[in-house]
């Protein structure tokens, strides 16, 4: 959908213009020349009639919102590129789809009037295909594809498709050789440009009948943006007016020379042809009431030589059913109507109009409905509501506004809109404004008659304004009249008299209102018929026999045709003349016979194919043009005169030779034992473009052959030499030049140095600490310096600057190796036998570190805890770094020792050899790892598992052997000072001891009780009998053992002291002292165990398992740290055994991890009672302290006793608790365990 000339000019613009050359045209027929004398025709002075009857008309079809059309595009720009004269560029047709959409319903403001218009999407993208395009570029040619891209916005208005405005962009690219990358492909231009029309353009004047014709004025504005490296755009702004003749030429399917469309659904459509204010034909469109829009638009441009076509390819309305895209829109679903009363009405005329709003699927109308009637020309919008058939009904003053288009037969025509402002849904009429609305008016359409010219063969559609004819054309007229009544006209007779006056009449049928009948006439220009004005006419009714004609004015019409002559053209040329020089063309003496000014367009051949390559205007009809080869020119001369009749002349132009031309270029000098190449840089034949210019190189052995630009040959002596050249050109003619060269001595060149590792060569330079490698130097020079030259190498010469290496041959191999890490220079130079440097060379090389690596560290056995184990570790590292290495064994991965790194990179023990033991069972993992010296790290971890070993029960007492035997009341210190474990467990270790002649629980059971819990363990034997006194131990992981010892109880004899002090008095009152404390005890007793809720047995239930590791003291049981001391009352409720002890509770293991429970307060130690006989044998125990955590040692031993070590201690035992026996000793020395022991017999005589 063009838009202006310039919318389409723009597109090519970047095209003709990178080469700045100026664009100027005529339209052209190249292969069209004829003689007039030969073409002329027999004269024909009758013409045949034929009638058609038609009232068919097209009125304006309502668009909706997201209606789509596809159009087939072609850009025919041959004769545009032509027009350039860009030499040797050419382009295809460009092809593509033309994408149209209708995006939005909205409202513009048309010089102060809100009016509707429709908001278009156009958007495409059109190629000449893969080599379709070449252009001049650099003295040749390139050949690849060109594309645009196009993208616009059209907006038109509602009432009657008139353009309000446009805008564009446009993006040209070329693409060489086909290929599409971004680095190739040339950005021509990109451009955008808004257009806007006041009036708007109206292309169409509806209702369209055949033969409508209507001249269209407006005044448009064209704003220019963009970039582009060819030309400026800044210039391109343009206003002004057109003027724009239109008229309905053909009816039908849309064909032209034999091509169609490829929708099928356009059989009634009709043809507007257009010719601009100069008569030149501007393309032509062909309106399809079924496509509801046009269905074939071909722009032309003559002066550009330019030609755009658009065919309608698929039609997609919305809201739509039984749609074929190809050939038919369907029916609306939903429909708004507007149905004027009367479609022709006078001006100022009160006119009802019905807007319905209708579905086309038997659905209920849309009642309630708020419309709107827009007759926006005059200003007027109404408010409607469908009723409940869905119509509504309103009057309107439609005033007397003429449109913005003129024609004969009308004051104007504009369209009525009924508008839903909420679905955005319109439907349109057209009303005409006819002055002379009577009931039968027969009128000659003047402005209706359709000319057709066939010249030759060449068929062209006349404006009817303008028919100029020469001798032999033959005129086709298709004459229309028409009733513009309101009632049915009669038969009746049309008469067309032509210009030599003879006449004839055909049958004019009854024609309803608004129809009419179209008659054809033919006609063939007589040969002899001389120049001047003829007068074609055509009248209906010439009888005036139809009476009821009320206006018989228009019954006649009189057509104007110009008979002229082709311009005589007559032609000198100058010539003769070398390439690049201008030859002449002088047509300047053409002239046109009956009169007027006439122009010139050469056509010009310029690479001897007969086929012209530029075309060139020319207003003086002279030419200058110069040929780039010589021989035998063609140019054609098209001559114009004003009528637009062309003859044709053509004319050869001799342009002579030149002689081709060459320049040398190379070296002044060059090294002996070297190739020199001498080169043709600058040649060429000012004549010829098609053929290179042969080189020749005489006197040399050219590497490249003898027939080329460039010569390549060995020189070896030390001298001066001379090069010749010959250029011929393709005519034979030669040009020669020669070129001297010096040759000197070569220094010689370090070609390359080399990194060797292991026999293959390194490209990066990277190697490892003490890795040995070699270096390779490869010289050259002539080859009597080559087996001498000397190669001086420093492999370190930033850090060793005075240590190097030298060699001698053609080339050097040395091995090196570097003991430290880091970045190191390597230079060389190459010396000569002269002594001549041929280049220090520098590289630096990458010494990579060897990370130290650790063989593989078996883990040890299992063993148990304390039990050392040894590991033996050891590291691989480079040469250099082997005696700096740092070895270390880090023990705990978990604790950072040394504050720095991480946790397992301490070094607790260094060396390769571990000797050590862990206290706790698990799996102890150990880092064994090594340092060098560029602080490098490897490391290895080893697994160590430790296991638990069973604690060993050992019971010891005062009594040698496993059996005891003692008497009745007496009491034994048990000891599991022996009890063997580990030294970490061995402090920790549970001990508890069970009595079978106690009951510590009350449960009945004399065994599996916890009667004491402790080191040690005193137990006072009341009865006789056989008691067995058990042992148990167990260490922090839960494993334990036990061993027993059997006591022998046997009965003691009363005694007779006894009896005695009973008998006297003194026995008297002693026994009853005792009966009466005795009592008295019992009494207190009683009191204290309801006071206090916790007896002393409860609060050793409620203690953990940790037990006091204070030594141990013969017969006295020692009491846990930190516990309150006990009043004298509770130390003599310890020695009183009242046959029910309380239950003791038994002591949770306690899991190895958990920490151990912390000390509770225990009796305070009190001495120990000796036992007296009994009535019956029982046990007394004597409550001990609990399992209370290990004391740390002391930091020296106490000293050892007189006597030696207690019975059963070891020297580490000694160590912890030795001072806590001598304490405890001394508390026993210095107690009265007499009187105790005394009350404890007389306690145990009174038990009942």
């Amino acid at each position: 959908m063009a838009s202006s000339k310039l919318r389409t000019l723009l597109v090519f613009l970047i095209l003709f213009l990178m080469t700045a050359v100026p664009i100027v045209s005529t339209q052209y027929v190249v292969n069209t020349h004829y003689n007039i004398s030969e073409e002329l025709a027999e004269s024909k002075n009758e013409i045949q009639l034929t009638s058609q009857r038609s009232n068919h008309q097209i009125d304006i079809s309502p668009w909706r919102i997201t209606d789509k059309w596809t159009y087939d595009t072609v850009f025919d720009v041959a004769g545009l590129i032509a027009d350039a004269n860009l030499t040797g560029a050419s382009v295809n047709s460009l092809t593509g789809d033309t994408l149209i959409e209708v995006m939005d319903i909205i409202f513009a403001d048309i010089n102060g009037t809100q009016t509707l218009v429709y908001e278009l999407k156009i958007e495409g993208d059109f190629t000449s295909g893969n080599n379709g395009a070449t252009f001049p570029y650099d003295g040749s040619t390139v050949t690849g594809r060109l594309d645009i891209e196009y993208l616009g916005h059209d907006y038109v208005r509602v009432s009657d498709l008139a353009t309000v405005r446009n805008e564009f962009e446009v993006d040209v690219t070329f693409a060489p050789y086909n290929l599409g990358f971004s680095w190739i492909l040339q950005d021509l231009g990109e451009i955008q440009v808004n257009n806007t029309y006041w009036p708007p353009r109206e292309d169409y004047d509806f209702p369209l009948m055949m033969g409508d014709s209507w001249n269209a004025t407006y005044y448009s504005e064209t704003e220019v943006t963009g970039e582009s490296d060819y030309f400026d755009v800044s210039g391109l702004d343009s206003n002004g007016t057109d003027t724009t003749f239109y008229q309905v030429t053909q009816q039908g399917a849309p064909t032209e020379d034999g091509n169609g469309i490829t929708y099928s659904g356009c059989n009634d459509a009709m043809k507007i042809s257009s010719w601009n204010s100069t008569g030149a034909a501007g393309g032509f469109k062909w309106y399809c009431p079924n496509s509801r829009s046009y269905a074939w638009n071909s722009f032309q441009d003559q002066s550009l030589g330019l030609q755009i076509d658009w065919k309608l390819k698929s039609y997609n309305p919305t809201d739509s059913q039984g749609v074929s895209p190809s050939s038919s829109p369907g029916i609306r679903q939903t429909v708004v109507e507007s149905i004027p009363q009367f479609d022709r009405v006078r001006p100022d005329t009160i006119l009802g109009t019905w807007g319905n709003y209708s579905s086309n699927l038997g659905q209920n109308p849309q009642i309630n409905t708020n419309l709107q009637l827009r007759w926006e020309h005059e200003g007027i919008i109404q408010s409607l509501t469908t009723a409940s058939n869905g119509s509504a009904w309103t009057t309107i003053d439609v005033g007397h506004s003429d449109d913005n288009t003129t024609v004969n037969d009308d004051e104007g025509s504009h369209g009525l809109i009924i508008w839903d402002p909420v679905a955005k849904i319109v439907g349109v009429k057209t009303v005409v404004f006819d002055p002379l609305v009577i009931g039968i008016d027969l009128i000659a359409k003047q402005d209706g008659v359709i000319v057709q010219r066939n010249r030759s063969g060449v068929i062209t559609i006349l404006n009817p304004d303008v028919i100029t004819v020469l001798p032999g054309d033959a005129l086709q007229f298709w004459l229309i009249t028409q009733n513009k009544g309101t009632q049915v006209s009669p038969a009746t007779q049309m008469e067309v008299s032509t210009p030599d006056g003879s006449s004839n009449q055909t049958n004019v049928p009854p024609l309803p209102p608004l129809g009419q009948a179209t008659i054809s006439a033919n006609w063939t220009v007589p040969a002899e018929q001389a120049i001047g004005n003829l007068t074609l006419t055509f009248e209906v009714d010439p009888e005036e026999l139809i009476t009821e004609d009320a206006n018989r004015s228009n019954n006649l019409a009189l057509i104007s045709i110009f008979v002229g002559r082709a311009p005589i053209v007559n032609v000198t040329v100058y010539d003769e003349v070398y390439t690049h020089a201008n030859a002449t063309i002088d047509a300047s003496t053409s002239y046109d016979p009956d009169g007027g000014e006439v122009e010139c367009d050469f056509a010009i051949d310029e690479d001897n194919d007969e086929i012209f390559d530029t075309m060139v205007f020319s207003e003086n009809c002279t030419l200058e043009w110069s040929w780039i080869d010589d021989g035998e020119q063609m140019v054609w001369i098209y001559v114009y005169d004003m009528e637009g009749d062309v003859a044709l002349e053509q004319v050869n132009v001799t342009i002579l030779n030149q002689v081709p031309w060459i320049s040398l270029s190379g070296p002044e000098s060059v090294v002996a034992d070297s190739k020199i190449t001498i080169t043709a840089d600058d040649y060429g034949d000012n004549d010829s473009y098609m053929e290179p210019v042969s080189i020749s190189w005489p006197n040399s052995m050219c590497e490249e052959g003898v027939t080329q630009p460039t010569c390549t040959f060995s020189v070896f002596e030390e001298t001066n030499i001379s090069v010749l050249a010959i250029a011929t050109d393709e005519d034979g003619a030669t040009t020669s030049t020669t070129f001297q060269v010096g040759i000197t001595n070569m220094p010689p060149i370090l070609e390359s140095v080399e990194l060797w590792i292991d026999g293959v060569i390194s490209d990066n330079w990277t190697v490892m600490e003490d890795q040995v490698v070699e270096l390779r130097a490869t010289g050259n020079d002539t080859s009597l310096d080559l087996p001498l030259l000397v190669y001086d190498w420093h492999t370190d010469v930033d850090l060793f600057p005075e240590m190097s290496i030298a060699t001698s041959g053609e080339n050097s191999i040395i091995e090196t190796a570097w003991n430290t890490s880091g970045t190191h220079r390597i230079q060389v130079e190459l010396f000569d036998d002269d002594g001549v440097s041929g280049g220090l060379y520098n590289r630096t090389i990458n010494v990579t570190n060897i990370f130290p690596t650790i063989p593989e560290i078996s883990p040890p056995l299992p063993a148990y805890e304390d039990q050392e184990f040894s590991l033996l570790g050891s590291a691989i590292d480079s040469s250099s770094d082997t005696e700096s290495l740092v070895l270390c064994w880090d023990i705990n991965a978990e604790e950072n020792s040394d504050g720095n790194g991480t946790s397992w990179d301490d070094c607790d023990v260094v060396g390769t050899v571990l000797t050590y033991s862990f206290a706790i069972r698990g799996i102890h993992v150990i880092t064994f790892h090594a340092t060098d010296d560029d602080g490098a790290s490897g490391w290895q971890n080893i697994s160590v598992t430790t296991i638990n070993k069973a604690p060993t029960a050992s019971i010891t007492s005062s009594f040698e052997g496993d059996s005891i035997s003692i008497e009745e009341g007496e009491s034994i210190t048990f000891y599991g000072n022996e009890s063997d474990d580990t030294l970490f467990d061995q402090a920790n270790l549970w001990m508890w001891w069970d009595s079978t002649c106690h009951d510590g629980d009350s449960d009945g059971i004399l065994v599996d009780d916890i009667d004491a819990e402790a080191s040690f363990a005193t137990f006072a034997f009341a009865k006789p009998g056989i008691c067995t006194i058990t042992l148990h131990v167990e260490d922090d992981d839960g494993e334990s053992d036990s061993t027993s010892m059997t006591v022998e109880v046997t009965e003691k004899p009363l005694s007779s002291a006894l009896l005695s002090s009973i008998a006297s008095g003194k026995g008297i009152v002693i026994g009853l002292g005792i009966v009466f404390i005795a009592l008295l005890l019992v009494f207190i007793i009683s009191r204290r165990k309801q006071e206090i809720p916790g007896s002393i047995a409860q609060q050793q239930s409620k203690q953990s398992k940790a037990w006091d590791l204070q030594a141990p003291s013969q017969g006295i049981l020692s009491h846990a740290s930190g516990a309150a001391p006990m009043d004298s009352y509770e130390m003599e409720l310890n020695s009183i055994d009242f046959q029910t002890p309380a239950p003791t509770a038994q002591p949770a293991v306690m899991p190895a991890h958990q920490p151990v429970a912390q000390p509770v307060a225990q009796p305070a130690v009190m001495p120990a009672h000796q036992p007296v006989a009994q009535p019956v044998a029982q046990t007394v125990v004597i409550p001990t302290s609990q399992h209370v955590p290990a004391f740390p040692p002391p930091a020296s031993a106490p000293p050892i006793p007189a006597q030696g070590l207690p019975p059963g201690w070891s020297q580490e035992q000694w160590l912890i608790y030795g001072e806590k026996w001598l304490e405890e000793q001394n508390q026993i020395a210095s107690t009265p365990s007499r009187a105790g022991k005394d009350l404890s017999e007389l306690l145990d005589d009174l038990d009942f």
